[in-house]
């Protein structure tokens, strides 16, 4: 069953591509553009998840990432 997002495709696509952009424009290799990312997902859950939840959403978030990888 596919997940229901309350955010749009433009709104996910647009956010996406101004951060690919800006890891373009850094000429970033991919270790480090990988290293700055994984970075700010652990910023943006540590500054807006409570504590008790912060290990089931990183866990959410990284099972998501692996399925995106497999598909």
């Amino acid at each position: 069953m596919p997940i229901i997002s309350k955010y749009s495709n433009d709104e996910i696509n647009n956010l996406v591509e101004e951060i690919i952009s800006i890891i373009q424009a850094n000429k970033a290799p991919v270790d480090l553009a990988l290293i700055a990312l994984g970075n700010t997902v652990s910023n943006v859950i540590d500054d807006n998840v409570s504590e008790k939840q912060k290990m089931a959403i990183a866990k959410s978030f990284s099972d998501a990432l692996l399925a995106s990888m497999a598909s």
